[in-house]
């Protein structure tokens, strides 16, 4: 008897059904069908990545995984600890995500790479001075940035590198998980309103999408 097998098709359904479901219940307000469809969306892209990835890693489910043990502690970010426990998922994930790009990389031209990291560098500068975070997150927040960072200047590296489109998927998700953090971050200690919360989301999704649908195609 033959073991029954999963269609990754049926994965990336079931994610952009519930995608859309999570952008319709977070605009009206639904706390709690917003709090559930969250915790699915990272499951469901890492079920497609398992059942499509011609070359797995596991470093790849592991970073999805801190990443959605991060989803689940920010789910109420008004708790300190539970800020920084999200946060820290958040960055380990960040560092799975680097390893294994890197994994796809071959040898890299250092001009672009130097032009990456003089770009990355001043742009991060600038958004944690305009976030402004409390004395007691600035470490957080700048090992966070570094980290976010890290992974931007490792995705544009495996663009540079491979030149298909699984390496541009990877290195827009990266830009979207940049563009997605300094929204929330630049929000996290203010009344964060409702569009803004929408754009957080919207690039959260497409940043994880990105990243895993992209890593599997490689």
């Amino acid at each position: 008897m033959s073991p029954v097998t999963v269609s990754p098709q049926l994965f990336l359904l079931l994610f952009a059904a519930v995608a859309v479901f999570h952008l319709i219940v977070l605009t009206l307000g639904r706390e709690r069908l917003r709090r559930i469809s969250k915790v699915l969306l990272v499951p469901l892209l890492l079920g497609y990545y398992v059942a499509a990835a011609e070359h797995f890693l596991f470093v790849v489910v592991l970073a999805g995984l801190l990443g959605w043990v991060g989803d689940i502690l920010l789910l109420k970010h008004d708790k300190h600890r539970r800020l920084l426990l999200g946060l820290a998922g958040f960055l380990l994930g960040h560092l799975g995500y680097i390893n294994a790009l890197w994994h796809f990389t071959g040898e890299v031209d250092a001009i672009p790479l130097i032009i990456a990291i003089a770009l990355i560098i001043p742009l991060g500068v600038f958004g944690i001075r305009r976030i402004r975070p409390i004395r007691a997150m600035r470490l957080p927040v700048c090992l966070y940035a570094a980290a976010l960072g890290a992974m931007c200047i490792s995705a544009f590296c495996l663009m540079r590198y491979r030149g298909d489109s699984p390496g541009t998927m990877i290195f827009a998700g990266s830009l979207c998980f940049a563009a997605s953090d300094t929204t929330l971050a630049y929000f996290l200690f203010r009344k964060l309103p409702r569009l803004a919360n929408l754009v957080v989301m919207a690039t959260y999704i497409a940043a994880q999408a990105g990243l895993i649908i992209g890593l599997a195609g490689l």
